[in-house]
């Protein structure tokens, strides 16, 4: 597998138009909801590079995943959602120590204003490593992969 250098992709925000959270009848203490969301006009975009280890080992970075943001206030390791579907798919396809990862994120959606930011540039993390690196995931798996990064994404 050779895996393709640079992907740019955008990530939408969403709005709830309608959320009525269920009764807790499921055993992994999150609740079932029913939810009306509406995409918005703001998007991130985010560029993301495949960057090939040296001497296929971890000594350049201990986690292989480089994050830049143009906002301050967004965390750049392991609390993001971005480095954390990074590193779903990079533990979870053996893809660790032969490659690192940069990310920019650029952001245009406002952080903490409930317009789901982080969750979309969680989501689109796993589309655009799943298309760089040719893996072909299936839908059902990037679903699974998703709500591994959090209940939103």
């Amino acid at each position: 597998m050779k895996p393709k250098n640079i992907l740019k992709l955008g990530a939408s925000g969403k709005i709830n138009l309608y959320l009525n959270v269920t009764k807790n009848d499921r055993t992994d203490g999150y609740h079932e909801i029913k939810s009306i969301m509406q995409s918005i006009g703001l998007s991130d975009e985010l560029t993301f590079e495949i960057l090939k280890r040296k001497n296929n080992h971890r000594s350049e970075n201990k986690n292989g995943i480089y994050i830049t943001c143009n906002n301050e206030d967004i965390p750049l390791d392991e609390k993001n959602l971005v480095h954390k579907a990074a590193a779903l798919i990079l533990d979870n396809y053996n893809l660790r120590d032969k490659y690192s990862i940069r990310i920019n994120i650029e952001k245009h959606i406002p952080v903490c204003a409930g317009l789901a930011g982080g969750s979309t540039n969680a989501a689109a993390t796993l589309v655009a490593l799943d298309k760089l690196f040719n893996l072909n995931i299936k839908v059902t798996d990037i679903i699974n992969l998703a709500s591994e990064v959090g209940s939103d994404v």
